[in-house]
């Protein structure tokens, strides 16, 4: 009698919290990445669904600084391609980054990293590149200069770099490739009135295609998930100062507004989920389902945190950035607690599993 009482109470306890659920905000861990020993800030700028980092540490005083990978814990240098200064920006499911590092003739160069072997990428006929993005195919995207020495979108396969190209200016850029070989970035594009403007693009078989802008005259793209949604940011007026987030799905760019005031906000990730994180007004946010959330509001142990950007999210919603903690600039990496809906069916799993136990010591 008294285990069918606990059975009833465990069933009331999951329904109300799956009822509500829509109701109550995550919360996160966060976890304090620090730096490469001797150095003062850091930034992390990916994460793989492994929870494994990438981003860039920095000596006191310097602006530039070398790339590292951070994992349970340890934080690892990726060295450079001979000169002095190298930066991770993306990392897949293998572990396989991606970024740039100056070589010995002091110039930028595109590189991979796997397995403790860092690979100059190359250009397309010009001096400097660098790497943004990686699939889980070991396709590679980023920006390089030609001949001409004007900076076109590549993408990178199987150690050949191929161009782009543009939607019709001079200069293109590619932030973002999905698994499906789909690109994202922004380009010049010549509009006859104001002459160039950017335009935020998806690149997919061969084809480079505006996705249009919040009504402004810019626009430019920075990540793109398995779904095909883009992420990225408009001007939404024609005011220089007035830029939102926007989603693109199914052929519409949606504002996904700030965090208080019109002035300004920046999506840099999606993942598979349609979570999107970025900033707005130097504040991290997570949008989700049509609401932005301040980050700093979900930490459940970010005493001394402020965090000001938020720059990559991964399938189990881990999210990474910077910000700063007792004064100076570190990066981050924010885990999500169990949701309620998760909490919820494991205490009913349990009573279950109780309830069991109790029938066969009784048979």
């Amino acid at each position: 009698m008294f285990g069918k009482w606990i059975l009833k109470i465990c069933v009331s306890i999951v329904l109300f919290w799956i009822a509500n659920v829509q109701a109550i905000p995550p919360g996160y861990y966060i976890t304090d990445l620090g730096t490469l020993e001797g150095d003062f800030q850091s930034r992390a700028y990916g994460i793989n669904d492994a929870g494994q980092v990438v981003g860039r540490s920095v000596p006191q005083g310097q602006d530039l600084g070398r790339a590292f990978l951070w994992e349970s814990g340890t934080m690892t240098d990726l060295g450079t391609l001979g000169g002095d200064y190298s930066e991770a920006y993306d990392i897949n499911n293998s572990g396989q980054v991606i970024g740039w590092a100056k070589n010995s003739s002091a110039r930028s160069h595109a590189f991979l990293w796997e397995n403790g072997t860092m690979t100059d990428l190359g250009t397309l006929g010009g001096d400097h590149s660098i790497a943004y993005g990686i699939n889980n195919l070991g396709h590679i995207v980023g920006l390089a200069e030609n001949s001409s020495a004007r900076s076109h979108a590549f993408l990178w396969e199987n150690g050949t770099m191929t161009d782009l190209g543009t939607l019709g200016g001079v200069h293109s850029i590619a932030y973002g490739i999905n698994d499906a070989c789909q690109v994202a970035g922004n380009s010049l594009v010549y509009t006859g009135i104001s002459g160039q403007n950017s335009r935020a693009f998806l690149w997919e078989s061969g084809t480079m295609n505006s996705i249009g802008t919040l009504g402004g005259d810019d626009s430019y793209g920075r990540g793109i998930n398995n779904s095909g949604q883009i992420v990225g940011y408009s001007d939404i007026d024609g005011y220089p100062t007035y830029y939102h987030a926007f989603l693109w799905d199914n052929d519409q760019m949606i504002d996904l507004g700030t965090l208080g005031g019109r002035q300004f906000s920046k999506a840099n990730a999606i993942n598979d989920y349609g979570q999107v994180v970025g900033t707005s007004q130097e504040t991290a946010f997570l949008w989700e389902s049509g609401t932005i959330v301040n980050l700093n509001d979900l930490l459940i142990d970010g005493f001394g945190w402020t965090l000001y950007e938020a720059t990559a999210i991964n399938n189990s919603g881990q999210i990474v950035g910077y910000g700063e903690i007792n004064g100076e600039e570190h990066g981050f990496l924010m885990t999500p607690i169990p949701e309620p809906s998760t909490l919820a069916l494991t205490v009913y799993g349990a009573c279950l599993l109780k309830k069991r136990k109790k029938i066969f010591v009784k048979s």
